[in-house]
């Protein structure tokens, strides 16, 4: 059986009970019984003397008789009643069943009417809605491609010129390290380096002139000594003692420092001035 709706069961036409019954073939029916007695007090003047014995016998089986009729009247009345119940419960069933569907006939006309119509209007509306977000959407997207365009051209030049000012800063940082290099190779040479680079023959050459320069100096220093004879005046003598100091001076230098560094000593008389102002 299916769960009750509405309150009530529906009950199938196969599991009714008929109103009517047939009669059991086992139970003797009223008519029977009436025609039965009927039959004994008319007809009993001429069957007093033939079967006293079956008329008390019938008269004894007359309260079984009516007995078992009483029960299956009974018996006939409470399936009719039942019978009667189950068909009631069925139209109700129906009744509501019928409520139930013009309730729904209404819910469904109403949903195809201002239903329909309201949700299409939304619907509309919506997607005109999106369809102007989309568009404002789209226009704002193309403005922004072409400003990414414009911003990755310039950042390409952009790239570009520090590519090449990279580059050249570069070559220019290579080139001062180099410089720095060889300025301080430069002056860890004069300071450190020997002075003796010349070649032995260069430096024999260099060696005769030296020589001959320091002849020419005592040449001159013997002038000047006897310059110093003649003059008179009390300055040309102090100008010729100091010429004499610095090309004393200057000889002793260039004999300390050696043949390598005699051709930088002072050989004329200006430079051997000039080198004593210096000292």
């Amino acid at each position: 059986m299916s769960a009750p709706l509405f309150g009530l069961r529906w009950v199938p036409d196969s599991q009714l009970r008929p109103l009517r019954y047939a009669p059991s073939p086992s139970i003797p029916t009223y008519s029977s019984r009436t025609s039965t007695e009927r039959e004994t007090p008319y007809d009993g003047a001429a069957a007093s003397g033939s079967a006293p014995v079956e008329a008390s016998g019938s008269a004894e089986r007359a309260p079984v008789r009516l007995q078992q009729h009483v029960l299956s009247l009974t018996q006939r009345l409470q399936s009719a009643e039942e019978s009667v119940r189950q068909k009631s419960e069925q139209i109700r069933w129906l009744k509501e069943m019928g409520k139930d569907e013009a309730r729904r006939a209404r819910v469904s006309k109403w949903m195809a009417g201002p239903l329909v119509r309201t949700f299409s209007a939304w619907k509309r509306l919506v997607r005109n809605v999106a369809r102007a977000a989309l568009a404002e959407l789209e226009s704002n997207m193309a403005v922004a491609t072409e400003k990414q365009r414009e911003l990755q051209a310039r950042c390409d030049e952009l790239t570009r010129e520090q590519g090449v000012l990279q580059t050249a800063l570069e070559r220019f940082l290579v080139e001062a390290s180099r410089r720095r290099q060889r300025k301080a190779l430069r002056a860890a040479m004069r300071r450190w380096a020997v002075r003796r680079t010349l070649t032995l023959r260069s430096a024999r050459a260099k060696m005769r002139r030296c020589l001959m320069q320091l002849r020419v100096c005592s040449s001159r220093r013997s002038a000047l000594q006897t310059q110093s004879l003649v003059a008179c005046d009390q300055r040309r003598r102090r100008r010729v003692r100091r010429a004499l100091r610095a090309l004393r001076l200057a000889c002793e230098y260039a004999r300390k420092l050696g043949v390598a560094a005699r051709a930088h000593a002072p050989l004329t008389l200006r430079s051997a001035m000039r080198w004593l102002r210096a000292r």
